[in-house]
Protein backbone atom coordinates (compact mmCIF):
# COMPACT_ATOMS: atom_id res chain seq x y z
CA UNK A 1 0.00 0.00 0.00
CA UNK A 2 1.28 3.48 -0.87
CA UNK A 3 1.86 5.85 2.01
CA UNK A 4 -0.57 8.75 2.13
CA UNK A 5 2.35 11.19 1.91
CA UNK A 6 2.94 10.14 -1.69
CA UNK A 7 -0.62 10.76 -2.83
CA UNK A 8 -1.17 13.33 -5.57
CA UNK A 9 -4.63 14.94 -5.31
CA UNK A 10 -6.46 15.71 -8.55
CA UNK A 11 -8.32 18.73 -7.15
CA UNK A 12 -5.67 21.22 -6.19
CA UNK A 13 -7.52 24.55 -6.21
CA UNK A 14 -10.88 25.93 -5.14
CA UNK A 15 -13.40 27.01 -7.78
CA UNK A 16 -16.59 29.02 -7.73
CA UNK A 17 -19.01 27.32 -10.17
CA UNK A 18 -21.80 29.19 -11.95
CA UNK A 19 -24.35 28.35 -14.61
CA UNK A 20 -27.96 29.19 -15.57
CA UNK A 21 -29.75 29.05 -12.21
CA UNK A 22 -26.81 27.19 -10.64
CA UNK A 23 -24.21 28.18 -8.06
CA UNK A 24 -21.59 26.11 -6.28
CA UNK A 25 -18.24 25.88 -4.59
CA UNK A 26 -15.54 23.27 -5.12
CA UNK A 27 -12.98 23.00 -2.33
CA UNK A 28 -9.53 21.59 -3.01
CA UNK A 29 -8.04 18.38 -1.65
CA UNK A 30 -5.36 18.54 0.98
CA UNK A 31 -1.81 17.29 0.49
CA UNK A 32 0.08 14.59 2.31
CA UNK A 33 -1.59 13.08 5.36
CA UNK A 34 -3.79 15.97 6.48
CA UNK A 35 -6.91 13.88 5.67
CA UNK A 36 -8.63 16.72 3.84
CA UNK A 37 -10.83 15.61 0.93
CA UNK A 38 -12.09 17.64 -1.98
CA UNK A 39 -15.71 18.65 -1.45
CA UNK A 40 -18.41 20.39 -3.40
CA UNK A 41 -21.63 22.25 -2.79
CA UNK A 42 -23.68 22.69 -5.97
CA UNK A 43 -27.29 23.78 -6.22
CA UNK A 44 -29.75 24.17 -9.09
CA UNK A 45 -33.41 25.10 -9.17
CA UNK A 46 -34.73 21.62 -8.33
CA UNK A 47 -31.69 19.65 -7.17
CA UNK A 48 -28.52 20.03 -5.17
CA UNK A 49 -26.08 18.64 -2.66
CA UNK A 50 -26.89 18.21 1.02
CA UNK A 51 -24.52 20.94 2.09
CA UNK A 52 -20.91 20.39 1.04
CA UNK A 53 -20.27 16.74 0.20
CA UNK A 54 -17.11 14.71 -0.58
CA UNK A 55 -16.01 14.42 -4.20
CA UNK A 56 -14.64 11.29 -5.83
CA UNK A 57 -12.12 12.40 -8.47
CA UNK A 58 -10.84 10.37 -11.41
CA UNK A 59 -8.91 11.36 -14.53
CA UNK A 60 -8.86 9.66 -17.90
CA UNK A 61 -7.47 10.87 -21.23
CA UNK A 62 -7.19 14.43 -19.99
CA UNK A 63 -10.75 14.55 -18.66
CA UNK A 64 -11.29 15.11 -14.94
CA UNK A 65 -14.48 13.60 -13.52
CA UNK A 66 -15.78 14.69 -10.11
CA UNK A 67 -18.61 12.49 -8.81
CA UNK A 68 -20.75 13.43 -5.81
CA UNK A 69 -24.19 12.69 -4.30
CA UNK A 70 -27.15 14.98 -4.92
CA UNK A 71 -30.75 15.25 -3.79
CA UNK A 72 -33.56 15.39 -6.36
CA UNK A 73 -37.32 15.29 -6.49
CA UNK A 74 -37.21 11.54 -7.06
CA UNK A 75 -34.64 10.72 -4.38
CA UNK A 76 -30.88 10.65 -4.04
CA UNK A 77 -28.63 10.31 -7.05
CA UNK A 78 -25.07 10.80 -8.20
CA UNK A 79 -23.97 13.72 -10.36
CA UNK A 80 -20.71 14.06 -12.25
CA UNK A 81 -18.78 17.23 -13.04
CA UNK A 82 -16.79 16.87 -16.27
CA UNK A 83 -13.74 19.12 -16.64
CA UNK A 84 -11.67 19.24 -19.82
CA UNK A 85 -9.54 22.35 -20.14
CA UNK A 86 -11.86 25.29 -19.65
CA UNK A 87 -14.95 23.24 -20.51
CA UNK A 88 -16.90 22.44 -17.34
CA UNK A 89 -20.26 20.69 -17.53
CA UNK A 90 -22.64 18.41 -15.66
CA UNK A 91 -24.22 15.81 -17.97
CA UNK A 92 -27.82 15.48 -16.75
CA UNK A 93 -29.02 12.97 -19.36
CA UNK A 94 -27.90 9.66 -20.80
CA UNK A 95 -27.26 10.75 -24.40
CA UNK A 96 -24.02 12.66 -24.92
CA UNK A 97 -24.51 16.42 -24.87
CA UNK A 98 -28.31 16.32 -24.80
CA UNK A 99 -28.98 17.75 -21.34
CA UNK A 100 -25.53 19.05 -20.39
CA UNK A 101 -25.43 21.86 -17.87
CA UNK A 102 -22.52 24.13 -18.89
CA UNK A 103 -20.75 25.92 -16.04
CA UNK A 104 -18.05 28.52 -15.68
CA UNK A 105 -15.34 28.17 -13.07
CA UNK A 106 -13.53 30.97 -11.29
CA UNK A 107 -10.59 30.23 -8.97
CA UNK A 108 -11.31 31.22 -5.39
CA UNK A 109 -13.93 31.01 -2.68
CA UNK A 110 -17.46 32.43 -2.89
CA UNK A 111 -18.91 34.48 -0.04
CA UNK A 112 -21.07 32.29 2.18
CA UNK A 113 -24.33 34.24 1.77
CA UNK A 114 -24.93 33.52 -1.97
CA UNK A 115 -24.14 29.84 -1.44
CA UNK A 116 -26.55 29.62 1.49
CA UNK A 117 -29.26 31.34 -0.54
CA UNK A 118 -28.70 28.93 -3.45
CA UNK A 119 -28.94 25.96 -1.10
CA UNK A 120 -32.19 27.23 0.46
CA UNK A 121 -33.68 27.84 -2.99
CA UNK A 122 -32.67 24.35 -4.14
CA UNK A 123 -34.22 22.74 -1.06
CA UNK A 124 -37.48 24.57 -1.73
CA UNK A 125 -37.39 23.42 -5.35
CA UNK A 126 -36.68 19.83 -4.31
CA UNK A 127 -39.69 19.91 -2.01
CA UNK A 128 -41.92 21.08 -4.87
CA UNK A 129 -40.48 18.39 -7.16
CA UNK A 130 -41.01 15.68 -4.55
CA UNK A 131 -44.68 16.63 -4.29
CA UNK A 132 -45.08 16.67 -8.09
CA UNK A 133 -43.43 13.29 -8.62
CA UNK A 134 -45.31 11.77 -5.70
CA UNK A 135 -48.60 12.92 -7.26
CA UNK A 136 -47.36 11.69 -10.64
CA UNK A 137 -49.71 13.64 -12.94
CA UNK A 138 -48.05 15.75 -15.64
CA UNK A 139 -49.06 17.70 -18.71
CA UNK A 140 -46.93 17.32 -21.82
CA UNK A 141 -46.35 20.90 -22.96
CA UNK A 142 -45.30 22.32 -26.32
CA UNK A 143 -44.66 25.91 -25.34
CA UNK A 144 -47.88 27.03 -23.68
CA UNK A 145 -50.03 24.31 -25.27
CA UNK A 146 -50.84 21.02 -23.53
CA UNK A 147 -50.32 18.33 -26.18
CA UNK A 148 -50.61 15.30 -23.92
CA UNK A 149 -50.52 13.84 -20.43
CA UNK A 150 -48.20 11.49 -18.55
CA UNK A 151 -49.22 9.62 -15.40
CA UNK A 152 -46.46 8.05 -13.27
CA UNK A 153 -48.13 6.79 -10.11
CA UNK A 154 -46.09 4.50 -7.90
CA UNK A 155 -46.17 0.87 -9.00
CA UNK A 156 -49.04 1.43 -11.46
CA UNK A 157 -48.13 1.12 -15.16
CA UNK A 158 -47.26 4.47 -16.75
CA UNK A 159 -50.07 6.01 -18.78
CA UNK A 160 -49.68 8.52 -21.59
CA UNK A 161 -51.83 10.39 -24.08
CA UNK A 162 -50.75 12.66 -26.93
CA UNK A 163 -52.92 14.82 -29.13
CA UNK A 164 -51.79 17.34 -31.69
CA UNK A 165 -51.44 17.66 -35.44
CA UNK A 166 -48.50 15.23 -35.58
CA UNK A 167 -49.61 12.26 -33.46
CA UNK A 168 -52.55 10.95 -31.46
CA UNK A 169 -53.68 8.47 -28.86
CA UNK A 170 -57.48 8.79 -28.91
CA UNK A 171 -57.47 7.60 -25.28
CA UNK A 172 -54.68 7.33 -22.66
CA UNK A 173 -52.61 4.18 -23.25
CA UNK A 174 -50.24 2.07 -21.16
CA UNK A 175 -46.57 2.81 -21.84
CA UNK A 176 -43.57 0.53 -21.39
CA UNK A 177 -41.01 2.13 -19.08
CA UNK A 178 -37.22 1.96 -19.01
CA UNK A 179 -34.52 3.96 -17.23
CA UNK A 180 -31.43 5.24 -19.02
CA UNK A 181 -29.07 7.19 -16.78
CA UNK A 182 -30.91 10.35 -15.77
CA UNK A 183 -33.62 9.78 -18.37
CA UNK A 184 -36.95 7.98 -18.17
CA UNK A 185 -38.01 6.31 -21.42
CA UNK A 186 -41.65 5.69 -22.34
CA UNK A 187 -42.63 3.58 -25.36
CA UNK A 188 -46.28 3.49 -26.41
CA UNK A 189 -48.63 2.80 -29.33
CA UNK A 190 -49.60 5.88 -31.29
CA UNK A 191 -51.23 7.04 -34.51
CA UNK A 192 -50.18 7.26 -37.27
CA UNK A 193 -48.45 3.89 -37.54
CA UNK A 194 -47.62 2.16 -40.79
CA UNK A 195 -45.98 -1.07 -39.60
CA UNK A 196 -47.03 -1.25 -35.93
CA UNK A 197 -44.12 0.98 -34.93
CA UNK A 198 -44.40 2.68 -31.54
CA UNK A 199 -43.48 6.12 -30.25
CA UNK A 200 -40.69 6.92 -27.80
CA UNK A 201 -40.19 9.88 -25.53
CA UNK A 202 -37.21 10.58 -23.26
CA UNK A 203 -37.97 12.45 -20.03
CA UNK A 204 -35.03 14.04 -18.25
CA UNK A 205 -35.98 13.65 -14.61
CA UNK A 206 -33.93 16.54 -13.18
CA UNK A 207 -35.18 19.16 -15.64
CA UNK A 208 -38.52 17.61 -16.74
CA UNK A 209 -37.39 18.32 -20.31
CA UNK A 210 -38.82 15.88 -22.86
CA UNK A 211 -37.33 14.80 -26.18
CA UNK A 212 -39.09 12.94 -28.97
CA UNK A 213 -35.96 11.51 -30.61
CA UNK A 214 -35.67 11.25 -34.37
CA UNK A 215 -32.67 8.90 -34.20
CA UNK A 216 -30.34 7.15 -31.76
CA UNK A 217 -28.14 10.19 -31.12
CA UNK A 218 -29.29 13.75 -30.34
CA UNK A 219 -30.30 15.67 -33.46
CA UNK A 220 -31.65 19.14 -34.32
CA UNK A 221 -34.61 17.25 -35.80
CA UNK A 222 -35.65 16.00 -32.34
CA UNK A 223 -38.85 17.47 -30.96
CA UNK A 224 -38.52 19.11 -27.54
CA UNK A 225 -41.35 19.32 -25.03
CA UNK A 226 -41.71 19.88 -21.28
CA UNK A 227 -43.50 18.21 -18.38
CA UNK A 228 -45.59 20.40 -16.09
CA UNK A 229 -47.52 19.17 -13.07
CA UNK A 230 -51.22 18.99 -13.87
CA UNK A 231 -54.03 16.96 -15.36
CA UNK A 232 -56.75 17.44 -17.99
CA UNK A 233 -60.40 16.81 -17.27
CA UNK A 234 -62.23 14.31 -19.46
CA UNK A 235 -63.93 17.21 -21.24
CA UNK A 236 -60.64 19.05 -21.82
CA UNK A 237 -59.01 15.90 -23.16
CA UNK A 238 -61.93 15.21 -25.51
CA UNK A 239 -61.79 18.78 -26.79
CA UNK A 240 -58.03 18.53 -27.36
CA UNK A 241 -58.40 15.25 -29.26
CA UNK A 242 -61.14 16.71 -31.46
CA UNK A 243 -59.02 19.78 -32.21
CA UNK A 244 -56.01 17.59 -33.04
CA UNK A 245 -58.07 15.50 -35.45
CA UNK A 246 -59.53 18.58 -37.15
CA UNK A 247 -56.09 20.18 -37.58
CA UNK A 248 -54.55 16.96 -38.90
CA UNK A 249 -57.43 16.35 -41.32
CA UNK A 250 -57.15 19.86 -42.76
CA UNK A 251 -53.38 19.59 -43.15
CA UNK A 252 -53.67 16.11 -44.69
CA UNK A 253 -56.23 17.23 -47.26
CA UNK A 254 -54.22 20.32 -48.22
CA UNK A 255 -51.01 18.32 -48.64
CA UNK A 256 -52.66 15.50 -50.60
CA UNK A 257 -54.39 17.85 -52.99
CA UNK A 258 -51.11 19.62 -53.75
CA UNK A 259 -48.86 16.55 -53.89
CA UNK A 260 -51.52 14.37 -55.52
CA UNK A 261 -52.13 16.87 -58.30
CA UNK A 262 -48.41 16.97 -59.03
CA UNK A 263 -48.20 13.16 -59.07
CA UNK A 264 -51.22 12.95 -61.34
CA UNK A 265 -49.55 15.26 -63.84
CA UNK A 266 -46.36 13.18 -63.69
CA UNK A 267 -48.38 10.01 -64.35
CA UNK A 268 -49.28 11.15 -67.87
CA UNK A 269 -48.01 8.84 -70.57
CA UNK A 270 -48.38 8.84 -74.31
CA UNK A 271 -51.76 7.26 -74.94
CA UNK A 272 -52.86 7.11 -71.31
CA UNK A 273 -51.74 7.02 -67.69
CA UNK A 274 -49.09 5.01 -65.86
CA UNK A 275 -49.98 2.30 -63.39
CA UNK A 276 -49.33 3.19 -59.75
CA UNK A 277 -46.82 0.32 -59.52
CA UNK A 278 -44.85 1.84 -62.40
CA UNK A 279 -44.13 5.11 -60.61
CA UNK A 280 -40.80 5.69 -58.83
CA UNK A 281 -40.44 4.18 -55.36
CA UNK A 282 -40.04 7.57 -53.66
CA UNK A 283 -43.50 8.62 -54.86
CA UNK A 284 -45.08 5.48 -53.46
CA UNK A 285 -43.28 6.10 -50.15
CA UNK A 286 -44.80 9.57 -50.02
CA UNK A 287 -48.25 7.96 -49.92
CA UNK A 288 -47.45 5.07 -47.59
CA UNK A 289 -50.55 4.16 -45.61
CA UNK A 290 -52.92 4.79 -48.51
CA UNK A 291 -54.41 2.62 -51.21
CA UNK A 292 -53.75 4.45 -54.47
CA UNK A 293 -54.98 3.84 -58.01
CA UNK A 294 -54.32 5.96 -61.06
CA UNK A 295 -57.50 6.62 -63.00
CA UNK A 296 -58.81 9.24 -65.37
CA UNK A 297 -60.85 12.34 -64.57
CA UNK A 298 -62.14 14.59 -67.34
CA UNK A 299 -59.70 12.96 -69.75
CA UNK A 300 -56.71 13.56 -67.48
CA UNK A 301 -54.82 11.32 -65.08
CA UNK A 302 -56.00 11.37 -61.49
CA UNK A 303 -55.23 9.63 -58.19
CA UNK A 304 -57.92 7.72 -56.35
CA UNK A 305 -56.80 7.70 -52.72
CA UNK A 306 -58.14 5.97 -49.60
CA UNK A 307 -56.41 5.02 -46.33
CA UNK A 308 -55.32 1.45 -45.61
CA UNK A 309 -57.19 2.06 -42.36
CA UNK A 310 -58.52 5.29 -40.94
CA UNK A 311 -56.16 6.80 -38.40
CA UNK A 312 -54.58 10.12 -37.49
CA UNK A 313 -53.19 11.85 -40.61
CA UNK A 314 -54.56 9.02 -42.76
CA UNK A 315 -58.31 9.74 -43.08
CA UNK A 316 -58.65 11.29 -46.53
CA UNK A 317 -60.57 9.48 -49.26
CA UNK A 318 -61.14 11.00 -52.68
CA UNK A 319 -60.07 11.49 -56.27
CA UNK A 320 -57.37 14.07 -56.94
CA UNK A 321 -57.10 15.45 -60.45
CA UNK A 322 -54.07 16.98 -62.08
CA UNK A 323 -55.67 20.40 -62.33
CA UNK A 324 -54.05 23.12 -64.36
CA UNK A 325 -50.35 22.78 -65.04
CA UNK A 326 -48.30 25.41 -63.25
Amino acid sequence: MLACASSSPLVTEAWVLKGPGVLGQLSASGHGCDGKEASIGLWGATWGTAGHVPVEATEEDGVLWLSFPIQTGVGEGVAALRVQGEDVRVPLGARSGEFDLVLTRTPGVSPAAPLQAAERSAQAGITVEQAAWEQGDFLLMDGTEAVGEVSLRGDAPPMISVHDITWLTPEPVVAARADDGGDLLLVFPVEPTLEDEEALIRINVLTRAVVVPSQAVPSPMDRRLKLEAGVLSDAERAEAVAAAIASADAAEEAWLEEAGADLARRARRSGGCAEWSELPEEWRLMLAGYEVEITTLDGECALEVSPDWRQHRRRYSGVIGAGESP
